[in-house]
C-alpha cells in the first residue's frame, strides 16, 4: 500500500525527529519561548491581532456533558451558602492575555502522543499506508562512481547553482465513488490524496474501521460536552475530532514527557491558558475546563493562520515552527508545505488529515458502517457547591453512591479530596464538583452529618524549615496520618507553601530544653537586628534558605562558615542576623531563648558534647618513654582517635614533657580537684589536668574508644 511519494528518504524521515526535541522542551517553558520568539515584524503582527481579539464568553457551561442545564437547588444544608453556581466550569483562572495575543502570533509548542492503544495501532498502519516512497532515493541522479560504497570523502559539483527541482507531485488517490455523496463536516475540507487514504482506511481495512469503530462508540460519552464548548467560542464542532487523536478520549491519560488530558496539555502552557494545575488540582484531567483552554488555544491559532490545516499542523508541531517553514517555504498552504523535504515534520504532514478523515467519517457513520453501533451515553451529572477540604468519601457517603462514582467524574482532584482553600475567583468560597445526576439533594441533606463523621482537620501552609515530623508533633498526630489526609507517597517530601490538611493545632507541651547551636564565632547582632536561628531540612539549600530569611546567601555562608558549594543537611543549623522588624511568618525559626549558643572550640563546647557520652576533655603530660599506645592503653582512646583529637600522626615521635589533649571518664577523674585554667597559644583556657600518676589505667575497651585501630597502624617504639 506504499503509493504516496514523498520528496524524503527514509534516512531523512528518521532524522527529521531530532529537531522536535527542543520544541519539547519549549512546551515547559511556553512562556519563555514566547518571549524569545518575538521578532519587530512578528511584534508588530501580534499588536494588530490584539487589537481585534476578544475574549470567549464567560458564561457557564452545562452542568452535564449533555450540555442540559440542571434546576437551582434551595439551601438545605450549611455547607453551601447559595445554589447558585460560584465557579464556572471554565478554567478557574483567568488566561494570561499576552499570551493569547503572542499565540496569535509566534511561539513553540508539541505535544506528544500517548499510548493509547488504538492510536498505536493507528500509527502501526499509516507505516505502511504512507511510507517512504522507494524509488526516490538520495543517490538519484549521482553517476555510478559517485554511489554509497566508495572510499574516502566525494563532493559532486559542476560549479553551477543547482537547478530549481520541481515539486514531486503526491501519488494517485484510491478510486472513491463514495466521496461525492459525502456530507461534509463543518470545518473546511479541502481534498487531498492523504484524506482519501485515510477514509479508504477506514472503510475498507479490516484496522481502520476497528480503530474508527472504538473512537466512534467512545465519543458519544463526551460529544454533547465537545461541541457545546466548541460552539460557544464560535468554532467548528467537529474540531472535537482533534481530542480523539490527541488521547484517544482518555481525559486521565499522561504522555511520558508530562502532557496530559484529552487536549493533551503540558502543565506550563495549561496554566498560561487559565488551567489550574498543582498537587491539589489538575484541571487538564477536567474534560470540561480543559476543552475551554482547548478552545482558546485552537481559536488564537486560527486567528494567526487564518486556514484550520494550518492551525491544526500548528497544534500538533508548535506554531513557532509552522511560521518557520511558511517563510521557508515562502508559502502559507498546509499541503504545498507538507509535500516540500524538510517542510514540516512526517508526524504532522499525517496529523491534520487524520483529524478531517475522521470528523467526514463521523458526518457518515452508515457510509462507514457506523449506524449500527451503539455508543456510549453522554455523561450527565449534577453539581454541588461543597466547602475546602471536604473529602470525595464524605461526598460519596452523603449522595449514597459508591466513592468511585464521585472519582470518575472528578479526575481533576487528585487526592481524593476537595483542595484546602476556596479557589481564588469563587466569591462564595466554594469549590464546585461533580455527582451522579439526581442526587445533588441528597448531598445537600446528608453532608454536614457525613462530615461530622471524619477527623476534624484544617488547612495548614508548610513554612520553609519544617518537616512532616514537625508538623505531626506539633499538632499531635502520627506522620502516616498527615499522609493519608493529604495522599502525600512514600517518596515525597514536603515544601515551603506545600498546603496540608491537618488536626486543629494542640498546645505544645512546655519544655526547657535549649537547642544547642555551633558556630564559628559569637557574633553579637547590630544594634536594630536579632539572630534567629534556622534548623535544615532535607532539600534545602543555601539560596533557598537565604530567600526565605530574607538575607544574602554570601552573609549567610559567612555567619555560619559554609562552603557555598556543599550541600545542607538535616541536624544543621543556621544562625542569620535580621531586622529586629523582619516578620517571618512563612519561616520556622527559633531565637535567643529557645538556643544555648556554642563557640566551637571553646570550653563550653567539649563540656557539652563529651559530657553527653560521659567523658571529660582534658590535657595530659607525655611521660618519659610513653607511646601513642601506651597513652592510648592509659586512657582508653584509640590511636585513630589520639590523632583525631590532636590533628597529629601517630607515626611522630612523642617527647617527654608534651602535652595532648585526651578525653577520658568523668567518673575517673570526679574526685580529682580542679586546678586553675592556664592561657595556651590558642588563647583558650583549657583544663589543666591532674598529674599523669594519678590517672587510673583504663582498658582500651572502655568509654572512648570510638574509632578501631587501623591495620596500617606504625608499631610504637
Amino acid at each position: 500500500m506504499r503509493r504516496f511519494a514523498h520528496n524524503l528518504t527514509e534516512l531523512l524521515l528518521r532524522d527529521m525527529t531530532v529537531p522536535w526535541l527542543p520544541m519539547r522542551l519549549a512546551r515547559t517553558t511556553h512562556a519563555l519561548v514566547l518571549a524569545l520568539a518575538l521578532a519587530p515584524a512578528t511584534a508588530r503582527a501580534a499588536e494588530g491581532d490584539a487589537k481585534a481579539h476578544s475574549a470567549p464568553d464567560s458564561g457557564h457551561e452545562s452542568a452535564t456533558f449533555a450540555a442540559k442545564k440542571q434546576p437551582a437547588r434551595s439551601k438545605a444544608a450549611p455547607q453551601r451558602a447559595s445554589t447558585k453556581k460560584t465557579r464556572s466550569t471554565k478554567p478557574q483562572q483567568p488566561p494570561n492575555p499576552t499570551v493569547r495575543r503572542t499565540t496569535a502570533g509566534p511561539g513553540v509548542t508539541e505535544p506528544p502522543e500517548p499510548d493509547s492503544p488504538e492510536l498505536q495501532a493507528l500509527r502501526q498502519a499509516e507505516k505502511d499506508l504512507f511510507g517512504p516512497d522507494e524509488s526516490v532515493t538520495a543517490t538519484e541522479g549521482c553517476p555510478p562512481e559517485l554511489l554509497p560504497g566508495s572510499d574516502g570523502p566525494v563532493v559532486l559539483s559542476s560549479g553551477l547553482p543547482p537547478a530549481k527541482a520541481a515539486p514531486r507531485p503526491e501519488a494517485p488517490a484510491p478510486k472513491l465513488d463514495f466521496v461525492s455523496s459525502l456530507r461534509m463536516p463543518d470545518v473546511p475540507v479541502k481534498w487531498s490524496t492523504r484524506i482519501l487514504q485515510y477514509l479508504d482506511f477506514y472503510k475498507n481495512d479490516p484496522r481502520g474501521r476497528a480503530i474508527v469503530a472504538i473512537w466512534y462508540r467512545k465519543s458519544g460519552r463526551y460529544e454533547p460536552m465537545l461541541r457545546g464548548v466548541l460552539r460557544r467560542h464560535g468554532l467548528p464542532e467537529d474540531l472535537m475530532w482533534v481530542a480523539v487523536v490527541e488521547s484517544g478520549l482518555r481525559p486521565t491519560v499522561y504522555s511520558p514527557v508530562g502532557a496530559a488530558g484529552l487536549w493533551q496539555f503540558m502543565p506550563e502552557s495549561g496554566r498560561l491558558y487559565g488551567l489550574v494545575v498543582d498537587r491539589w488540582v489538575d484541571e487538564r484531567l477536567d474534560p470540561v475546563r480543559s476543552t475551554h483552554a482547548a478552545a482558546m488555544y485552537l481559536q488564537d491559532l486560527h486567528r494567526r493562520f487564518g486556514t484550520w490545516e494550518l492551525a491544526l499542523g500548528s497544534y500538533n508541531m508548535g506554531y513557532g515552527g509552522m511560521l518557520a517553514s511558511i517563510r521557508k517555504y515562502n508559502t502559507n498552504d498546509f499541503w504545498e508545505l507538507s509535500r516540500h523535504e524538510a517542510g514540516i515534520p512526517w508526524e504532522t504532514t499525517l496529523y491534520v488529515p487524520k483529524i478531517l478523515a475522521l470528523a467526514v467519517v463521523a458526518k457518515n457513520p452508515e457510509v462507514f458502517g457506523l449506524a449500527t453501533l451503539t455508543r456510549d451515553p453522554p455523561a450527565e451529572f449534577d453539581e454541588v457547591d461543597v466547602v475546602p477540604g471536604v473529602s470525595l468519601e464524605s461526598v460519596a457517603k452523603a449522595a449514597e453512591v459508591d466513592v468511585s462514582d464521585i472519582e470518575q467524574l472528578n479526575p481533576q482532584l487528585l487526592a481524593s479530596r476537595v483542595p484546602p482553600r476556596a479557589p481564588s475567583r469563587a466569591a462564595a468560597g466554594f469549590w464546585t464538583i461533580r455527582v451522579p445526576k439526581g442526587h445533588a439533594a441528597k448531598v445537600d441533606a446528608n453532608l454536614a452529618k457525613s462530615r461530622a463523621a471524619e477527623p476534624e482537620l484544617v488547612a495548614y501552609t508548610v513554612r520553609h524549615g519544617e518537616s512532616l515530623a514537625d508538623i505531626a508533633s506539633a499538632h499531635g498526630t502520627t506522620t502516616l496520618e498527615l499522609a493519608r489526609h493529604n495522599a502525600l507517597t512514600s517518596d515525597e517530601a514536603v515544601r515551603p507553601g506545600f498546603l496540608l490538611m491537618v488536626p486543629p493545632r494542640r498546645r505544645p507541651a512546655p519544655t526547657t530544653e535549649k537547642v544547642v547551636v555551633a558556630v564559628p564565632v559569637d557574633l553579637g547582632p547590630p544594634a536594630g537586628h536579632d539572630r534567629r536561628y534556622y534548623q535544615a531540612v532535607p532539600g534545602d539549600t543555601l539560596e533557598g534558605v537565604a530567600g526565605a530569611l530574607s538575607v544574602s546567601a554570601d552573609d549567610l555562608r559567612r555567619w555560619n562558615g559554609l562552603d557555598p558549594r556543599a550541600r545542607l543537611h538535616a541536624g544543621m543549623t543556621l544562625m542569620a542576623l535580621v531586622p529586629s522588624t523582619q516578620a517571618l511568618p512563612h519561616v520556622r525559626t527559633l531565637t535567643d531563648d529557645h538556643v544555648r549558643l556554642l563557640v566551637v572550640g571553646s570550653d563550653a563546647f567539649f563540656d557539652h558534647h563529651e559530657g553527653q557520652k560521659g567523658r571529660v576533655r582534658v590535657v595530659t603530660v607525655v611521660r618519659p618513654g610513653e607511646t601513642w599506645r601506651t597513652i592510648g592503653t592509659r586512657t582508653g582512646l584509640s590511636l585513630g582517635m589520639l590523632e583525631r583529637i590532636n590533628r597529629r600522626s601517630r607515626s611522630t615521635p612523642l617527647e617527654a614533657g608534651e602535652r595532648l589533649v585526651v578525653y577520658v571518664p568523668a567518673s575517673q577523674v570526679a574526685s580529682q580537684p580542679k586546678p586553675a585554667a592556664e592561657e595556651e597559644d590558642t588563647g583558650r583556657a583549657p583544663l589543666e589536668p591532674p598529674a599523669p600518676e594519678d590517672l587510673p589505667s583504663v582498658s582500651p575497651e572502655g568509654a572512648g574508644n570510638e574509632e578501631p585501630q587501623p591495620q596500617s597502624a606504625v608499631p610504637s617504639k
